[in-house]
């Protein structure tokens, strides 16, 4: 009787343990179903020992969950400070080099900044763009729902300081007011811009053959009326309008489907693009897709719609 009772118990036991491993299967399968169901390939592979994960997000849904190792930085932090506009950086340069080396960031740094994508509000496009502006060449971005499914091992130490460098500034990246009020002129772009004095020994230039200049205005339907319109200072033939958010994919990644985009409103590679928003946020994102995609004559407007209308 005794051995019976021992045989049942044994046998009792297998079956808990049976039980127990069948229910932690799914959890694991689930799990990799997320990274199968990426139709590009796994941004997992982004990740390598010496990236940098910079979490874009507000610092409330940082603090809510995020991924262990990651650091938490607002672009906003990086404009003037006191500044009404945001849209500016901060005028020293050097000043923003050194908080990215104290958090581990310096020019030959992989850093993949993670935000919201389409649903967001471009936070980690802006980031992006300012990464590649101050000469950071190893600069990608992603989903961060998307890395939290994938990401079933990290690293939670944060990133050591880097040595302090100096920025090169990839000024091309960016067009100033004065600039852009020389470049519509260089394209004979009519226009209603306020007039400004140009500085001495300025040129207009000449217009580039075989290519055209656009005017991209990349804002949301929700975001029209908060500034007046590009078509109140250039040509409406000039501006064209396609909502930042076709340019990011469902990974939160550049969308290769912008390329079609450009080409059904007429904008070639080799075009003269300035990207216009409200205060330049979401159209430095685009900035940084387009050059991406291959259209390097790109650029945000410095202090975006706000600024020409603060004139």
């Amino acid at each position: 009787m005794t051995n019976c009772l021992v045989e049942i118990l044994v046998l009792f036991l297998g079956l808990s343990v049976a039980l127990s491993a069948c229910q932690q299967v799914p959890t694991v399968v689930t799990t990799e179903n997320k990274t199968i169901l990426v139709n590009e390939p796994s941004v997992r592979k982004l990740v390598t020992e010496e990236t940098v994960l910079v979490d874009a997000r507000s610092p409330f849904e940082f603090g809510l969950s995020h991924i262990p190792g990651s650091i938490n930085l607002q672009w906003q932090d990086f404009s003037i400070p006191g500044s009404p506009n945001q849209g500016f950086l901060d005028l020293d340069k050097f000043k923003l080099a050194r908080r990215l080396a104290f958090v581990g960031i310096d020019p030959e740094t992989p850093v993949l900044i993670l935000g919201l994508g389409a649903k967001g509000d471009g936070a980690e496009g802006r980031l992006a763009w300012m990464f590649k502006f101050l000469g950071i060449t190893k600069v990608t971005t992603a989903s961060y729902d998307l890395m939290r499914a994938q990401m079933t091992q990290v690293n939670s130490h944060q990133p050591a300081p880097r040595p302090i460098w100096r920025p090169i500034i990839e000024e091309s990246y960016e067009i100033t007011y004065p600039d852009f009020y020389t470049l519509v002129q260089a394209y004979q772009v009519k226009h209603h811009l306020p007039s400004i004095p140009l500085r001495k020994g300025r040129r207009v230039g000449r217009k580039i053959q075989g290519a055209g200049f656009f005017v991209l205005d990349v804002r949301l339907e929700n975001e029209l009326g908060r500034t007046r319109n590009p078509e109140d200072f250039v040509d409406a033939e000039a501006v064209v309008k396609v909502p930042w958010t076709q340019f990011w994919s469902p990974q939160g990644q550049v969308s290769h489907e912008a390329v079609q985009s450009m080409r059904q409103v007429g904008i070639k590679p080799t075009d003269a693009i300035v990207v216009v928003s409200e205060n330049g946020q979401t159209a430095s994102g685009v900035v940084f897709a387009l050059r991406d995609l291959g259209f390097h004559s790109a650029k945000v407007l410095s202090g975006g719609l706000m600024y020409v209308e603060s004139l």
